[in-house]
């Protein structure tokens, strides 16, 4: 999935490979080759103090795919980034 990162003045499109989580993390996105990876590091050096934060770009990137609320996981602590569905808004949106 490629998703777009403003990062400073600069706009960066990286492509993410999506796929399963595990535990309270429901999906990883990571750069899906080396080429991008070194696109989301140069993203990451360009981020100003008030830039979003890279976690919380792809969140919402994915939570407008979807249709769905994904939030960013904080406490994930694998390579990539970590996402979780937030379960109680989509329980919420089928009452």
């Amino acid at each position: 999935m490629k998703i777009k990162i403003k990062a400073g003045k600069q706009n960066h499109i990286v492509d993410f490979k999506i796929s399963m989580g595990n535990g309270k993390t429901h999906m990883t996105a990571l750069a899906s080759s080396s080429k991008e990876l070194d696109l989301l590091q140069t993203a990451i050096s360009d981020r100003n103090v008030d830039d979003d934060i890279i976690g919380s770009i792809i969140a919402k990137a994915i939570s407008n795919k979807l249709k769905l609320p994904v939030e960013f996981d904080y406490d994930y602590s694998g390579a990539g980034f970590g996402l979780k569905l937030d379960i109680y808004a989509i329980i919420k949106k089928l009452k």
